[in-house]
C-alpha cells in the first residue's frame, strides 16, 4: 500500500514538472512614453479625486478636471476603475491629483488596468510632452444665492404639498368624527 501511494505522489510530481500550468501576466509591464500614451488613450486629464464609490467589481471615481489634454472638455467627470488594481499605480485616492490616461466606452470613461495613470508629482516628463496639447475645459459658474434659494424651494415643494394634504385629511377625519357624535 505504501509503495502505491509513493508511486502516485511521484507520478503526480513528474506530470506537474513535465506539463506545468501556464500563467499569463498583464501585458502592461512596460510604461508607455508620453507620445505612446497620447496615441493610445482616448482622453488625458489632470484630475483631482473628489470621491470614490464602490460598485460591484469597480470603483466609480468622481473627478474635478484641472486640465485636459485630449478630448475631455467637462469640469466634472465620473470614471470607472478596477477596485483592486486601479491603473498601474493602484486605485485612486480621495484628495490626490493624477494624470489620467482614460478610455471611452459605451458605458462612459474608464481608467483601464494598464493605463499609465500616475500622481501629478511623478509626471514631469509626461506633462512636458503634453504642455502644448491643452484642451479648454468648460467651467460651470458658481450658483448665486437667489438660484440656491429657488432650487431649495423647488426641492421642498413636493414635501410641503404632501404635508398640506396629510393635514387636510386629518382635519377632515376629525371633523367627520365630531359630526357623527352630534
Amino acid at each position: 500500500m505504501k509503495k502505491a501511494i509513493i508511486f502516485m505522489v511521484v507520478s503526480i510530481l513528474f506530470v506537474l514538472m513535465v506539463n506545468p500550468t501556464t500563467t499569463h501576466a498583464l501585458s502592461c509591464a512596460e510604461m508607455p512614453t508620453g507620445e505612446q500614451g497620447y496615441a493610445e488613450y482616448d482622453g488625458i486629464i489632470i484630475g483631482h479625486v473628489e470621491d470614490v464609490t464602490r460598485e460591484k467589481d469597480d470603483n466609480i471615481i468622481k473627478l474635478k478636471v484641472i486640465q485636459s489634454f485630449k478630448k475631455i472638455d467637462k469640469e466634472h467627470l465620473s470614471v470607472k476603475e478596477n477596485i483592486t488594481w486601479g491603473s498601474l499605480h493602484g486605485p485612486s485616492e480621495i484628495g490626490e491629483e493624477y494624470l489620467f490616461y482614460l478610455r471611452e466606452s459605451d458605458s462612459g470613461w474608464e481608467n483601464p488596468l494598464c493605463s499609465p495613470t500616475m500622481k501629478v508629482a511623478d509626471a514631469g516628463a509626461e506633462l512636458l510632452f503634453l504642455q502644448d496639447k491643452e484642451v479648454p475645459v468648460t467651467r460651470i459658474s458658481a450658483p448665486t444665492e437667489s438660484t440656491l434659494e429657488d432650487n431649495q424651494l423647488g426641492e421642498s415643494l413636493p414635501a410641503i404639498l404632501i404635508g398640506v394634504c396629510v393635514a387636510g385629511v386629518v382635519v377632515y377625519g376629525i371633523w367627520r368624527l365630531w359630526r357623527s357624535r352630534i
